[in-house]
Parts: C-alpha cells; structure tokens; sequence
C-alpha cells in the first residue's frame, strides 16, 4: 500500500496548493476547498443535504465504488496539499459514513514518508475525532530519515478507504468489500492542542483510553455484522467500548488503539478491564516501532468484568515477527491490540459481544 501511496500522492500534491502561515481549518461552506482525489470512478463534491451535514449548511461528499487498483489511480482516496502544519499538534475533523468499515487518516512529509491513523467508523454516525498527530504512525513500508513526523514538512493530509488492500490481504479476518461507499467530512482542522484523557483510579497510572467517546479511536478488522458502539451499561467506570459481532470458522476479530511514541516509557506493563458475553480467549498484543510484536493470551470469563495486569515479563515475542533488541522496551510501543481467537482455535463460527473499558498502564 505505501509504494503506491507514495507514487500516486507525489503526482497528485505538486505544487501544493495550500499555503498560509496560520493552521488551515476547511468548513466546505464555499465548496471543496482544495481537495482532490486521483481515483477516477470516485466523485468529490459539496453536500448540502442537512442528514450528511455536521456544522453550517454544507459537507464535504466522497463517493466511491469497489474496483480494482489501476497504474495511476489510488482508489478511495481523498487529499488536500499543504506546506507544513507549524505547531500543529492535533487533527480535529467531523466524519460520517454510509457504510461501516475501517478509514485511514494520512500524512505525508516531503520526502513521501507517510504516517497513519487507522479508525473505524460506524454507519451513519457522526464521529467527531481529535486525533493527536504524535499517534499517527510511519506506514512499514516508508523509511524517514528520522522516523517521526515533522509538523513543518507536511505536505499532504489524506482520507482512506483500505478495502482494495484488506481483500488481497490474506490476514485471516472476515472481510467483504461494500459495493459503494460514501464519506462526508466536515469542521477539519488542525489544532496546537489536545484534549486530555481523564484520568484513571489508580494513583501512579496513566490513562491509554478511557473509552468514553467515540469508538473511531479504535481500528477493528474482522467480525461478520459487526457493530461497534459506547455504552453506559455495562461499564467498568463512565462509559465502556462494545463490540457485537459474528466471526466465521478460522477467523478472528482484532481491536486496535494506536498510541504515542513514549506513551509507556516507565511502566511496567498494561491493565484494562474487559467482559464477554460468553467465555473466551483474548489475545493481547503490543507492537514496537521496529514492529516487533509481544504477547499474552486472557481467559475471559463469562458474564462479568476481569481486569487483569499484565507486565512486560508476562509476555512473549509473536512466533512471525523478530526483535533486534529482544525484550519489550515500553517507551518504543506503538500500538496495544486485543484479539478474539475463539473461531481462529475452534475452527467453527461463534457469536459474541465483547466490551472494552480503562486501559491504562500497570501501576
């Protein structure tokens, strides 16, 4: 994905065509604003209709159809050029879908090294996002000179659908590719600050995701009618994540939240509570930087909260991936993932609902 990524948006962005010297905001009012796609069966366009409008009288529309990669094209996606985001340090922008599924949040740097934010969407949900830029991550296949995102060399802000990649994948996750999509976004801004997590219960912790909000924070692949929600009940304080969904025979279902480099520099390990409707195995997983990938599996009982500690010790290096520094080191995790392997052991179909709440460093 980032070889083509990288060809297709260094065509698309030169020249640039924003330049200012204060952090953009882009409220489509006046119509596209700048933005362009390269795929040619896809249409950009302004949208006044009030059901697919956030704030004001109008949206920005992307409508697209599933079709195969062509030389040339990057399907289903959508870019606007910049020249830096100086001091920038969070991205705020409203989206709605029409068809749930997975989006990629995208900026690259001048030398075409691309950094991501993987979300999930709900249909017909409104998700509004505040996404830390110190969370997008290098794509694997980028290289930086550096290998962090420089704000005053961003050239480009993109908006994805992956499901031309996920279908070729081979990942063992039940996915099937929507005809026809539409997003439409609206209030995208950069910001100079974050908003802040609350914090956890637990003196000496530090608060990952409280899972209040939205649950576009999370990125979730797999599960057949799958849907992702907040909920007040069950929660094991404030609000928790809840996951319903069927998974097919040798499938599995994986919930992702990406965070900051340094984020875990000096902890011992992750807490979290979480739930199941029935008994279940959950694996869970960190990856680093250099993509190394540790891990544990939870028993999860059902019926009720668990909320177990895990410390670095408790967990092992992935059998597919390889560590040149063996050992977790937590200040270079870049992502926790939790994943239900029930259909994946069973080798049968299951249903389930799994809810996810207060994941939080090891105090």
């Amino acid at each position: 994905m980032a070889h083509r990524l990288c060809l297709v948006l260094t065509i698309l962005l030169a020249p640039a065509l924003v330049a200012s010297a204060d952090l953009p905001k882009w409220d489509f009012e006046q119509g596209v604003q700048g933005w362009v796609t390269l795929d040619k069966q896809a249409q950009l366009t302004q949208c006044k209709n009030a059901a697919h409008v956030q704030e004001g009288v109008a949206s920005l529309q992307f409508s697209f159809t599933a079709h195969p990669a062509v030389e040339g094209e990057m399907p289903a996606l959508m870019a606007v050029p910049l020249q830096g985001l100086p001091g920038a340090k969070c991205l705020h922008v409203a989206i709605q879908t029409s068809v749930a599924g997975p989006c990629i949040f995208v900026l690259q740097e001048q030398d075409e090294s691309n950094y991501m934010n993987f979300t999930y969407l709900t249909a017909n949900d409104w998700h509004e996002l505040d996404l830390p830029l110190a969370d997008f991550r290098l794509d694997e296949k980028s290289t930086d000179e550096n290998g962090k995102l420089d704000v005053e060399q961003i050239k480009m802000l993109g908006i994805a659908d992956p499901g031309v990649f996920l279908e070729k994948s081979g990942m063992p996750f039940y996915y099937v590719r929507p005809p026809q999509r539409d997003l439409w976004v609206d209030n995208v801004e950069a910001l100079d600050n974050c908003p802040e997590l609350a914090q956890p219960q637990q003196p000496g912790a530090k608060m990952i995701e409280d899972c209040d909000s939205d649950p576009a924070y999370f990125m979730v692949l797999g599960g057949k009618d799958l849907k992702a929600s907040i909920c007040d009940d069950p929660a094991a304080r404030g609000k928790s994540l809840r996951l319903d969904y069927t998974l097919p025979e040798k499938t599995l279902l994986a919930v992702a939240r990406q965070v900051a480099a340094g984020t875990l520099a000096g902890a011992r390990g992750i807490t979290f509570s979480i739930r199941s409707a029935n008994a279940m195995p959950v694996l869970v997983l960190v990856e680093e930087e250099n993509r190394a990938r540790y891990q544990k599996v939870v028993e999860v009982p059902a019926g009720r909260w668990l909320s177990p500690v895990i410390t670095w010790g408790d967990m092992t290096l992935t059998d597919d991936t390889r560590d040149a520094t063996p050992g977790i080191q937590p200040e270079t995790i870049r992502s926790i993932a939790f994943a239900d392997i029930t259909a994946l052991i069973g080798q049968k179909e299951t249903a389930d609902t799994l809810w996810l709440d207060e994941i939080t460093t090891a105090p």
